[in-house]
């Protein structure tokens, strides 16, 4: 019976330096602070045992206790440390034997710079904070040039349509709510920018059509208006390139030929206000000689002719009253000479 006690007690003892040995290994670094030089203390003076009474015998836990500062003794050579912080509560006997030690915990350096990190992004969260409402606003205000733009492309105000877009995309982020709306904004660029060189291609100015079709295929490379111009714009400028004799109207002789009509036709119509039609209507005649699809040298010939047939009329039915006139004469027999009574004399006057 003594000899299986003497083992209990054995194999308590070495689990016990075990649980010890384990704590001291997971302690921080900070723990092992070397012991302060205590002044020695006089132990008391045991006091008398009162007759009668017995000793009580150690127990087994005081028997194989283990002095804890023995494993600590380190000679005295350093300053006093700050004192450490409250160390964590420990695991029980039980678990560390069983290996179901505490969780491990962080030092207090580690929790006093967690809290100062804390505190100094509060600063920061305002700012944040400050910067969301920031943003809110301007994304509606970009919202509202977006639609003064939108007005002002419908009303054919491509410049001034162009200058809201630039600044509605300048306020509205980048975010995927708004990709839609700023995609819009480029094609709207893009249309007012095809517009804008259309008008100068209409206006024979290359130049400016080329830079705002450039500008537009920059806002969107797939424009189809503005790509249809271009390839038109570039076969004209080819079919330009293209050495060609000159136009028949600008020739030296074309040039003289459409200088004398013009010169006979002013003749020709000063001659008509003179009323000299016979030098008019071969004035006239010179030019259609020159160009017979000449509208004015053959309106100016037909009111000639109207001229003339009238005038002609007029000498015939005069003519024909004069021959009728002389007919009637020819065939009427001469009268005879008339023979004139005397004079009577005037009756006498009877008197009574």
């Amino acid at each position: 019976m003594s000899l299986s006690l003497v083992l209990v007690f054995s194999g308590w003892q070495v689990a016990w330096s075990q649980a010890q040995n384990d704590e001291f290994e997971a302690l921080p670094l900070t723990d092992m602070q070397p012991p302060q030089a205590q002044p020695a203390i006089a132990a008391p003076a045991a006091e008398p045992a009162e007759p009668g009474s017995e000793v009580a015998p150690p127990s087994a836990d005081a028997l194989f206790e283990l002095d804890r500062s023995s494993l600590f003794t380190v000679e005295d050579q350093s300053p006093v440390p700050a004192p450490s912080p409250a160390a964590a509560p420990r695991a029980s006997f039980w678990g560390r034997l069983f290996g179901k030690g505490r969780a491990p915990q962080p030092s207090a350096p580690v929790a006093a710079e967690l809290t100062a990190e804390s505190s100094a992004d509060a600063p920061e969260v305002l700012l944040s904070a400050e910067e969301i409402v920031r943003r809110q606003a301007q994304e509606i205000e970009g919202q509202r040039i977006l639609e003064q733009a939108d007005q002002a492309r419908d009303q054919k105000d491509f410049e001034e349509a162009l200058k809201l877009y630039n600044q509605a995309l300048n306020l509205l982020p980048v975010r995927p709510p708004t990709m839609d709306k700023r995609n819009q904004a480029r094609s709207s660029q893009a249309y007012c920018e095809y517009r804008i060189a259309l008008l100068h291609y209409q206006q024979g100015n290359w130049s400016e059509t080329k830079k705002a079709i450039n500008r537009a295929l920059g806002y969107a490379p797939k424009h189809r208006e503005s790509l249809r111009l271009s390839e038109r714009l570039a076969r004209e400028e080819a079919q330009k390139l293209v050495a060609k004799p000159p136009p028949i109207r600008a020739t030296p002789e074309r040039l003289n030929k459409e200088k004398r009509i013009r010169e006979a036709i002013s003749r020709g119509k000063q001659y008509m206000d003179i009323k000299e039609y016979e030098k008019a209507a071969y004035e006239f005649n010179t030019v259609i000689f020159e160009d017979k699809n000449n509208e004015e040298a053959n309106a100016n010939l037909r009111k000639i002719a109207e001229k003339g047939y009238k005038l002609e009329t007029q000498q015939y039915e005069r003519m024909k009253k004069e021959m009728m006139t002389q007919v009637r004469d020819a065939w009427t027999p001469a009268l005879r000479p008339e023979v004139v009574a005397p004079e009577r004399a005037p009756d006498a006057t009877i008197m009574v």
